[in-house]
């Protein structure tokens, strides 16, 4: 029971943390100049990364085994994910400015978490499909590349923006970079239409998200085939959540072929990055949220 209230402690730690960071990258993007801000925003993030982290290891203890059994865990750990991944970018290719938004989604995943019915959130035995070691080699990877394409996702949207609202009057110039440049530490796409500093900026994250989250997915992809041969005897069913994860591999590996090979627009690249996380949407919650059926209905609310 104590063990209990220390994982719920620190989750509500971990969620009032990314509150507080909501409103310290929000102020600092109404004005770049309080870089102290964004600083602190950070730090609380890490706050809620750390907490975070003890929680799960909370929960492991009271499970006796890996934390990853129903929809509320699951939402933990890509909560995890998320704040893990953007850290790491932020860090990396100074994306500062989307803290506020990948904060705010991370407080709804946080309420959604909470909100969840007493069923999907207690503690209780693993059932047999679920009694395997593959369990914490195929999940993970997958959630945190749904994390990766999140941010490219909102990269994507920030593209769109700059693109349609911002800069429209230079969206139909022709003139195509040819060399690399640096735009807040990142290396610009020369394949993108020359439209503003920030457009090259916005479409170069999402690129790099792409790039980290694909392989992460693919190799979800095969550890779930290899975990369903080892449970129901074939390698592919053609269920619902395969096929739709499938998909979705597609639509990422079409936007790493036109990124890499052609000449396309990058509102066109922000369209199939968005396409792209909405399939991920329906693989991840869809297939128990509308009900689509199949063998991979452990999320499912009831």
């Amino acid at each position: 029971m104590e063990t209990l209230q220390n994982e719920i402690l620190c989750f509500n730690i971990s969620g009032f943390s990314v509150f507080i960071a909501i409103w310290f990258y929000a102020i600092s993007w109404l004005n770049n100049k309080l870089t102290l801000l964004k600083k602190l925003g950070s730090f609380f993030l890490f706050i809620s990364l750390i907490s975070l982290t003890v929680a799960l290891v909370f929960r492991g203890i009271a499970l006796h085994f890996f934390p990853l059994t129903n929809l509320y865990e699951s939402l933990v750990i890509f909560a995890w994910a998320v704040i893990a991944a953007y850290l790491f970018l932020e860090w990396k290719f100074k994306i500062n400015s989307f803290g506020w938004i990948v904060s705010a989604f991370l407080l709804i995943v946080f309420l959604y978490a909470s909100w969840l019915p007493p069923g999907q959130k207690q503690i209780a035995p693993l059932i047999p499909a679920l009694q395997s070691y593959w369990r914490t080699i195929h999940v993970p990877p997958l959630l945190m590349s749904y994390a990766l394409f999140l941010i490219g996702a909102f990269s994507s949207i920030g593209y769109l923006f700059e693109t349609k609202f911002f800069n429209k009057s230079k969206e139909g110039k022709e003139g195509i970079r040819t060399t690399k440049e640096t735009a807040n530490g990142v290396k610009i796409n020369s394949y993108v239409r020359e439209i503003s500093e920030k457009a090259y900026f916005f479409d170069e994250v999402t690129y790099r998200c792409v790039t980290f989250g694909f392989p992460l997915l693919t190799i979800g992809i095969i550890t779930g085939a290899l975990w369903a041969n080892h449970a129901w005897g074939a390698l592919w069913q053609w269920d619902p959540k395969e096929t739709m994860a499938l998909v979705t591999w597609f639509i990422y590996a079409a936007y790493l072929h036109l990124r890499l090979n052609t000449k396309v627009s990058g509102s066109i690249l922000a369209l199939i990055s968005l396409i792209g996380i909405a399939m991920v949407y329906l693989t991840y919650l869809g297939v128990n949220q509308f009900n689509f059926g199949g063998l991979h209905t452990y999320g499912k609310i009831e």
